[in-house]
């Protein structure tokens, strides 16, 4: 298995480099049984092994290189193993009927935004969070939908979340006349990124478990190039038009 070779050659370069500091201390290189345990605990000595670098505590020989920017890699491959591990888990257990999607969530009866806007029409509070200017432009262009019953900025790390195996906050939130909910996540052109791919694909699942009421799309200004999955600022607004 790709992570259980990976965790032999996070061991091999841990043992390698095994860190005495001052006289007597060291940092241990055994760990628990279970790849996921494993990881966690190469994690928090990597954590180690960076701190002491940063310190200065670390003593080594003239010949051996300095080991910072090798435990910092060993650190990032051991996140991302633990991210990979997280996400197959998730869609597995989502696939299998493990992970069910229920109403939860329910909008509060005010908000306290650090800097907020209020010059926008149909806003759901008398005051919404400030926005970028890709988000200023989509909201102009919403007031302008007849079938746009409501629209809110949603508060990143305090609103709705579609949580998973990260939680994910999309910036506007739309109701329309209809009845349908849509989520809506803006992003630069310079944001056509791994992030946003795997924002898609988390947006994706979660309308196909919360039913069809319940729209997700990502959307970028412009046409050109954009990651599968994603809309164009112009397709998104005829498609709420639409619903």
């Amino acid at each position: 298995m790709p992570l259980l070779r990976a965790l032999q050659r996070i061991k091999a370069w841990f043992t390698q480099y095994s860190i005495h500091l001052r006289e007597q201390c060291y940092i241990q290189v055994t760990v628990p049984a279970g790849a996921i345990n494993k990881i966690k605990c190469w994690r928090t000595i990597a954590d180690k092994f960076l701190a002491v670098c940063r310190n200065g505590t670390y003593r080594r020989s003239k010949k051996r290189k300095a080991p910072l920017g090798f435990a910092a890699k060993i650190r990032a491959k051991i996140e991302s193993l633990l991210e990979q591990h997280y996400k197959e888990t998730f869609f597995t257990w989502l696939d299998r009927g493990k992970i069910v999607c229920e109403p939860h969530y329910c909008l509060p009866s005010a908000i306290h935004p650090t800097s907020s806007t209020a010059i926008y029409g149909k806003s759901l509070y008398e005051a919404e969070e400030d926005m970028n200017t890709l988000e200023q432009d989509l909201v102009k262009r919403l007031t302008a939908i007849p079938n746009v019953l409501w629209w809110h900025r949603n508060i990143a790390r305090h609103g709705f979340a579609i949580n998973s195996y990260f939680n994910h906050y999309p910036d506007i939130m739309i109701m329309t006349k209809s009845g349908k909910i849509i989520l809506a996540e803006t992003k630069g052109e310079h944001l056509k990124n791994d992030d946003s791919r795997e924002k898609i694909e988390l947006g994706a699942a979660w309308r196909n478990v919360a039913g069809n009421q319940y729209r997700y799309y990502m959307l970028f200004r412009d046409e050109e190039n954009l990651p599968h999955g994603a809309v164009s600022m112009g397709q998104f607004l005829e498609t709420v038009e639409a619903l």
